[in-house]
């Protein structure tokens, strides 16, 4: 295989064959994956954020030679647990490989538009694996939280169907989830054209932190969901975005583990950080200030009090079943989402894709 990714990084060796040396290629931005050459084989490496490995790939002529490792053959039959991978697969035109998908209803319309008909296989939130069986998959792509979500995959494997473990959501950094396009793209041979859209999402990006004026606005986000409102930490992937949009985040200012990538703040300090804020962004459900005032007395005190306080929620790209292309479309395409901070930034509304102003 060739066209791989970053810069050959240190060698080492395959303990299977000892006289080999496998030539691991780093990522660019991302730091849970990594992907190593020998010969006419390649190794995929997947880990979680703790650095433990979670599974490792083989695809190649010499499946022998690796015998700890999942070996990928077929790749025609797709499945996939979220709808984010589904819209990786599209973006390398490989919606009609979907054979199986967790919610219909989490698709957006322009992912849907590029399916033909899979079979869903979480319609109610928990894997109907029978269902998935009977599908027949090449391999299924899932997402784990931690070790303890790995067994409930081990029949998978043992029906031959591999599982893809895609750890995106525990990058830290906007371009580092993105860059998992490069897996979908070695898993499915289409590498090459990852790369490109990879290159392009990363270009756009830069350029985009490159032409940023001084101008910064103090910014709150979320909204009280069961009496908590969470916000992510310094470290956390939005938090990465709202500062190269020249946000501030009014919130970081208590002094939180960093390996918490988001937590709970009182009411009492949400409020106070409203009030001394230019922008209130991704108000949680709320479609409009009635609902939002509805659920929490205390918003209408705020709204009264900060009267240039901005509002942006964003459902710009909802659906009525719900979907939203912010999530999937946002996390594969950062350039987009960060285009539109920083044009709230700086007051430039007219032209938002994901964002609609309702204050």
């Amino acid at each position: 295989m060739i066209l791989f990714f970053g810069i050959l990084g240190c060698q080492q060796k395959n303990q299977n064959q000892p006289s080999k040396k496998i030539n691991w290629i780093s990522a660019d931005y991302a730091k849970l994956f990594k992907i190593g050459i020998i010969e006419s084989d390649t190794l995929l490496k997947i880990f979680f954020v703790n650095g433990k490995e979670i599974a490792t790939y083989h695809l190649g002529d010499n499946p022998n030679s690796f015998p700890d490792a999942i070996h990928i053959n077929r790749k025609n039959k797709l499945a996939v647990s979220s709808s984010i991978f589904a819209r990786f697969l599209t973006e390398l035109d490989l919606g009609d490989s979907i054979v199986a998908i967790d919610n219909l209803n989490f698709l957006h319309s322009s992912i849907k538009s590029q399916l033909q008909n899979p079979i869903e296989i979480q319609p109610s939130g928990e894997l109907q694996l029978e269902t998935l069986i009977n599908c027949k998959p090449d391999v299924f792509f899932v997402y784990t939280l931690n070790a303890e979500g790995i067994p409930a995959f081990t029949r998978l494997q043992k029906k031959n169907i591999p599982v893809i473990y895609i750890q995106n959501h525990q990058e830290n950094h906007p371009l580092a989830r993105a860059e998992w396009i490069k897996v979908f793209g070695l898993i499915t041979d289409r590498l090459e054209r990852a790369n490109k859209i990879f290159k392009q999402v990363d270009s756009t990006y830069s350029s985009l932190l490159a032409k940023q004026n001084t101008q910064k606005s103090r910014t709150m986000i979320n909204a009280p969901y069961s009496g908590n409102w969470m916000v992510p930490n310094r470290n956390n992937y939005f938090s990465k975005l709202m500062v190269d949009a020249n946000l501030q985040c009014s919130w970081q200012e208590d002094k939180i583990k960093q390996e918490q990538l988001s937590y709970t703040i009182s009411l009492e300090s949400a409020v106070n950080y409203l009030l001394m804020s230019d922008i209130w962004i991704n108000v949680g459900s709320y479609e409009n200030i009635e609902s939002l005032i509805k659920s929490e007395s205390r918003i209408q005190h705020i709204l009264q009090a900060n009267t240039d306080l901005k509002i942006f929620q964003n459902n710009k790209q909802q659906e009525v079943s719900g979907a939203n292309s912010y999530w999937d479309l946002g996390s594969t395409h950062p350039e987009i989402l960060l285009k539109d901070l920083i044009n709230i930034n700086l007051g430039k509304t007219d032209s938002l894709h994901f964002y609609i102003q309702i204050r």
